[in-house]
């Protein structure tokens, strides 16, 4: 595990994604620990930053949505999100979808 802050008072100095690249970058050379999958929490703009710098890894990616539900049905739509499923962008609802998908 590592950690990060803005501002270093805490951990590697900065955002999540540039020790996940580092690691990523020597994973893909054979170097350091093997990485079989990604897990992200925190807020979606950071998710998303981690969801798309695995992408280019071929690292699976977990990221755990905590959208708005409204009535965790399905019909109110307040918790859409937008993912990539084979090749193609689609819509798909956290409350009741809530399945590994790469998240845009």
């Amino acid at each position: 595990m590592i950690y990060t802050s803005n501002d270093g008072s805490f951990g590697v100095e900065g955002f999540v994604t540039t020790p996940l690249k580092d690691r990523l970058d020597e994973h893909q050379a054979g170097q350091g620990e093997p990485i079989a999958e990604v897990i992200t929490i925190g807020p979606p703009l950071m998710m998303r930053a981690v969801s798309d710098l695995t992408l280019d890894y071929k690292v699976e990616c977990v990221a755990s949505l905590n959208s708005i539900m409204v009535d965790a049905t399905g019909m109110c739509g307040a918790c859409m999100v937008p993912v990539m499923e084979d090749g193609k962008l689609i819509r798909k609802h956290a409350c009741i979808d809530g399945q590994k998908s790469t998240v845009m």
